[in-house]
């Protein structure tokens, strides 16, 4: 945890005020301060908007805290992180009321699409996806499928190949999110340009030294 302390050092200043927040004194002496190192900050509801958490490598691990919703007020929680070296990243994602269903996809900027996802029915979504290359970025993305929950996302850095314990869920199907339930994070397509007038150019050269002239053929843009 150490070296994923100091690579979020960045975001400390972001993320105090939470932080301090929590931890209130009553008359019965400090209140525990909340196991988690980054809180959510939204909105993180869309690919362009995810908290970006900076750089992990092989032994960090770290604890988000935050609180996603099933009625659509806040779909998704994403967060965007980037690999120094081929890792396994290893998660596991607890809602702290019990009983909400929550699930997890992996979005890959260089794929345009989700690259992993995880929505069992289990009490805590957990699993292990591969990131193969140093500098990929991906992104964490949280949605719930049934109620509305505060939740703990524990998240581990491991070199590639340790595989899986006996008892911890399988490693990721590459498939697309069932259900289309993860769509409306994908990036919004851009409209569409505005068609350009374009008018026939000829451009002539006159060589003074030949004594000669050669015609050019272009294109001349109407300014908007």
């Amino acid at each position: 945890m150490l070296h994923a302390h100091s690579r979020l050092a960045s975001l400390l200043p972001v993320f105090v005020a939470a932080l301090c927040a929590c931890h209130r004194s009553s008359k019965y002496g400090h209140e525990p301060v909340p196991y988690y190192d980054v809180w959510e900050q939204e909105p993180n509801d869309a690919n362009c908007c995810a908290n970006d958490l900076g750089w992990i490598a092989i032994g960090d691990e770290f604890v988000i805290g935050g609180a996603i919703r099933d009625d659509g007020l806040d779909p998704f929680d994403g967060f965007h992180l980037r690999s120094l070296a081929p890792c396994a990243v290893r998660f596991a994602l607890e809602p702290l009321d019990g009983v909400s269903d929550l699930d997890l996809c992996v979005w890959d900027p260089w794929l345009g699409d989700f690259a992993f996802c995880f929505e069992s029915g289990a009490a805590i979504e957990q699993g292990v996806f591969n990131v193969p290359s140093g500098g990929a970025s991906f992104h964490l993305v949280v949605a719930s499928y049934i109620g509305r929950s505060e939740y703990r996302l524990r998240v581990r850095c491991e070199p590639i190949g340790l595989g899986l314990n006996a008892g911890e869920a399988p490693a990721a199907d590459a498939d697309s999110p069932k259900h289309g339930r993860f769509d409306a994070y994908r990036p919004r397509e851009e409209a569409s340009a505005a068609p350009v007038d374009w008018r026939p150019l000829w451009l002539v050269e006159y060589d003074a030294a030949s004594d000669s002239l050669e015609v050019r053929a272009g294109a001349w843009r109407d300014a908007q």
